[in-house]
């Protein structure tokens, strides 16, 4: 199945607050108290004059799954001659596809006798769509931007974990201004030209319900949450795309992620650059 994320362009809406002498008027534009502010800066090599700054709200609008998905793969093989069968033999039995640590004594073992052995610990968040809001910056960069988020995520961006834990799990990208509407084939390989830049440091989340640390959620996110915005550091994965030297093993696995210290005070850093130069983070 194709998996496309489309980012409408909703502009922010500007808030100031104003000092009068007279009595307080209705602003019949004013938006509220924000429920949340990001604050940060962009980053650039490249001569720009704007850019705008978004949070990438991903979906599953088939409703096959919802929230994170655990799991993991492991095997390989080799030569069945007497001689290695014995050696693989001599190893202890296969663990458990998710026991990392047995995995891997159990494949630096196999492989010593000649065989290969992979190991790799996924997680599928099971989206297949989206929604954002942007704000536009503009100026010399590296260039300061502020996100007010004024209301929860859109509802067809809540996905809900196998305990019915509510989350929105959004990335922070910088968008074409240009383009109205933004999409990702997250199955195609092909980078978006829309998206021009972002970070793989950070994500946006909204907690509709308390996160337990025992949860899905809250084991997919490192650590217990309250209801909601909050940003999430991300550590990134690590990936055996390279080639290995005779004996060397690789175990591929997922970014990993943890409360930031900072909470929404953090200060986000997102990088103009194409697509595929930007570490994100893993789906």
């Amino acid at each position: 199945m194709t998996r496309t994320t489309i980012l409408p362009a909703l502009s922010l809406t500007l808030a100031a607050a104003l000092a009068a002498a007279c009595s307080p008027q209705v602003d019949p534009d004013y938006s509220g108290e924000p429920l949340a502010t990001i604050r940060g800066a962009v980053m650039s090599n490249q001569m720009a004059t704007s850019a705008d700054v978004a949070v990438l709200w991903f979906t599953n609008e088939e409703g096959q799954c919802g929230g994170p998905q655990f799991g993991c793969a492991g095997g390989g093989g080799g030569s069945a001659d007497e001689e290695t069968l014995a050696c693989v033999s001599a190893c202890a039995p296969p663990p458990d596809a998710c026991e990392v640590e047995g995995q891997a004594e159990y494949g630096a073992c196999v492989e010593a006798c000649g065989w290969e052995h992979f190991f790799s610990v996924l997680w599928d968040l099971c989206v297949n769509g989206g929604s954002g809001e942007r704000v536009s910056v503009a100026g010399e960069f590296p260039a300061a931007f502020t996100l007010d988020l004024f209301q929860p995520p859109p509802e067809s961006a809540l996905l809900i974990d196998d305990h019915g834990v509510r989350i929105a799990y959004g990335w922070f990208i910088v968008a074409d201004p240009e383009v109205e509407n933004i999409t990702i084939d997250l199955e195609s390989g092909v980078p978006p030209s829309s998206i021009i830049g972002g970070t793989g440091s950070h994500v946006l989340i909204y907690a509709a319900d308390p996160i337990p640390e025992d949860s899905p959620w809250g084991q997919f996110l490192g650590g217990a949450f309250e209801t909601g915005y909050h940003i999430v550091s991300v550590t990134p994965g690590t990936s055996c795309d390279g080639e290995l030297e005779p004996g060397e093993n690789c175990f591929a696995t997922d970014s990993t992620y943890a409360p930031s210290p900072d909470d929404l005070a953090t200060e986000i850093g997102v990088e103009l650059a194409p697509f595929s130069m930007i570490e994100w983070p893993s789906l």
